[in-house]
């Protein structure tokens, strides 16, 4: 352990009373067998803000590691090849371009977060209304923080920069989480190329619309009424919509023909009997397929919903 310079001073958390101790310098633990907990609440490390407060390369921690309450530091705590089995961190103050927690290699099984205490908690009942918005308020902005890995140090130069989000959807899968799981690995998945964003923020789209059962469910009302009114367009303002029993433009409902294109299984009315016009533009031919597309793909993704709810993953 290289420390220059250590000293003790008192403080008080919100929770509980909390020794401080200021160390002066790097905390190297690298390879180091720690047989129980590493306990860092109430402790500041003052370094160099470009080089390692803590560095626990390769060690390996039988139980749990505290950098969250009362936890202060500068600089980076490198974590890389760490093996422990509980991760309490704290949430960074404000938005970092980088994390200073660097977990490539790092596995465990267990990670949570300091929550931030709310003003009922900690004052009367009539905490004025200003102060009860602005704790919500940091509240889900550390509760987005955490699920969205912010916490992590993303360094796209290393060739396993993903693992870190892999294990972090692993720990959650291991307490129950498997939904946060999957926004991890698809939502907030780090990519390194134009393309690969390119590419996979369509299937990032088509995720959003039925990562839960509720979404899901809006979604495909929300189509069935956009292609509704689409087809109203596409039939009475510019023609290119045809019913072949009729070529002369009927009255027709373009709900129910809106609804037939995104459940094809069910057959009502004479919905299969509309056609596109050849010299229609193909911008409104991919809209007219497009639709299809969406309604069959939500059918399929609410179905799986419902099968994993049923589970209890979801």
């Amino acid at each position: 352990m290289k420390i220059k310079k250590s000293k003790n001073l008192p403080i008080e958390d919100k929770d509980e009373k909390l020794p401080k101790s200021i160390l002066f310098g790097e905390v190297d633990l690298e390879h180091s067998h720690i047989k129980g907990s590493l306990d860092c609440r109430g402790t500041e490390i003052r370094s160099a803000k470009d080089s390692k407060a803590l560095n626990l390369r390769f060690a390996k921690i039988d139980n749990s590691l505290f950098i969250n309450r009362g936890f202060a530091f500068d600089g980076q705590i490198d974590l890389s090849n760490t093996e422990l089995k509980n991760l309490f961190l704290r949430i960074p103050k404000g938005r970092r371009k980088k994390s200073p927690l660097l977990l490539i290699g790092a596995r465990y099984s267990y990670v949570d977060y300091d929550k931030p205490v709310t003003d009922n908690q900690v004052t009367s009942r009539k905490a004025p209304r200003i102060n009860n918005f602005a704790s919500i308020k940091a509240r889900w902005t550390n509760v987005f923080a955490f699920r969205s890995a912010r916490w992590i140090h993303l360094d796209r130069g290393a060739n396993n920069f993903r693992q870190p989000y892999e294990q972090f959807a692993k720990a959650l899968i291991h307490n129950g989480e498997a939904a946060r799981a999957r926004d991890v690995l698809v939502l907030f998945r780090p990519l390194r190329y134009w393309w690969e964003k390119l590419a996979w923020g369509i299937v990032q789209g088509f995720y959003f619309l039925g990562m839960r059962v509720y979404l899901c469910f809006l979604s495909l009302i929300g189509v069935w009424f956009l292609g509704g009114v689409f087809f109203e367009y596409l039939y009475y303002n510019l023609g290119y919509l045809r019913v072949s029993t009729n070529p002369y433009r009927p009255t027709i409902d373009t709900f129910e023909l809106s609804f037939q294109r995104l459940l094809p299984i069910l057959n009502i009315g004479s919905s299969g009997d509309y056609y596109l016009e050849p010299f229609t533009p193909w911008y409104w031919q991919a809209c007219y397929y497009v639709h299809a597309i969406l309604g069959t793909t939500l059918l399929a993704m609410l179905i799986i919903n419902i099968a994993r709810t049923r589970k209890g993953s979801n």
